[in-house]
C-alpha cells in the first residue's frame, strides 16, 4: 500500500493523518475497514487530550471535491445553529472556530 499511495502526509501532523491516509488508499482501490473493537495502548502516554477537527474540511477539499466540501461546511453551520438552539455554546464555538480557521488560513 505504501508503494501505491506513499507515506503519511506531513501536513497532517498529530491529528487526522490517518483519515487523510485512508482517503488516499480508497481512491486507488484499497479497502479500508473500521474495527470498533480494536484497542491501542500508548506505552509512554498518549497524544493531546483535545481533538482537533479543523483539518477535516482540508482533507475533503484535497481528495473528495468541492461539492462534498460545501455540504460539509453547510453541516458545520447547521451544527453551530443546533448548538445555539440547545444552549451548547461550547459546541457552537468549536464548530465556528473550525469553519473560520479553514476559510481564513
Amino acid at each position: 500500500m505504501f508503494e501505491d499511495i506513499g507515506l503519511l502526509d506531513e501536513r497532517f501532523f498529530l491529528f487526522w493523518e490517518d483519515v487523510e491516509f485512508s482517503v488516499r488508499a480508497r481512491k486507488v482501490g484499497w479497502q479500508v475497514i473500521y474495527c470498533p473493537q480494536s484497542v491501542v495502548y500508548h506505552v509512554r502516554g498518549g497524544t493531546g487530550a483535545k481533538l482537533n477537527d479543523d483539518r477535516f474540511p482540508e482533507i475533503i477539499a484535497m481528495h473528495l471535491g468541492k461539492k462534498l466540501l460545501i455540504r460539509t461546511l453547510v453541516y458545520d453551520f447547521l451544527g453551530i445553529l443546533a448548538g445555539l438552539k440547545n444552549n451548547n455554546l461550547s459546541y457552537s464555538r468549536k464548530k465556528l472556530r473550525s469553519v473560520m480557521r479553514f476559510w481564513l488560513r
